[in-house]
């Protein structure tokens, strides 16, 4: 039997939150924040291993503050679920639903690896948060999100959270002129 005392997690994620030129695709990253992977997300790397039919991670939420008091992150851990989302998120707070803009990237974290890292790409839309509470919209402080495996597009109540994480005091508002975009990068070792 192999044992490997060094291995902590098999896995590591940073979230990059930016702005997006509408025009030239270019995007600015203002602030990143290392993710927690949660245990429903080791459920679901381990179904796609297994090759699991209709399950892929295809979005990701964004929650998002319209209030002017100072964001105070949520407490959560591994055990986390969809159940966080299902609830009201509290005054002046919803979260939006927003799809990859592309495929998944594949490329290696270092020259040890050949394609050992995966890049998610989400941008905002300009809606109604998905609790029907608030409006994103310019203004609008995103302050924290998650990774959601989606086996049915249209049907939100069976979305599966594979990570999150939060920015708190590094809370990003939305200009008139920009989407909020969003790359989601895990890492495998």
């Amino acid at each position: 039997m192999l044992v490997c005392d060094n291995v902590r997690d098999p896995a590591r994620g940073e979230v990059q939150l930016g702005f997006m030129n509408p025009e030239t695709g270019a995007f600015r990253v203002l602030h990143g924040k290392e993710n927690l992977f949660l245990k429903s997300g080791a459920d679901v790397i381990a179904r796609l291993l297994a090759g699991g039919q209709n399950l892929q991670i295809r979005g990701m939420y964004l929650e998002f503050d319209n209030g002017t008091d100072p964001i105070v992150e949520p407490t959560y851990d591994r055990d986390s679920d969809i159940s966080y989302y299902n609830a009201s998120l509290g005054a002046d707070r919803d979260f939006l639903r927003v799809p990859l803009v592309s495929q998944p990237m594949l490329d290696a974290s270092d020259d040890t690896y050949n394609t050992n890292r995966v890049s998610f790409f989400s941008l905002s839309t300009s809606k109604m948060g998905e609790n029907g509470e608030q409006m994103f919209q310019t203004g609008s402080r995103v302050y924290g999100g998650a990774l959601i495996a989606t086996p049915d597009r249209n049907d939100r109540s069976k979305d599966i959270v594979v990570c999150r994480t939060y920015w708190g005091a590094d809370a990003m508002e939305k200009d008139s002129a920009h989407q909020v975009a969003t790359r989601w990068i895990l890492t495998f070792f």
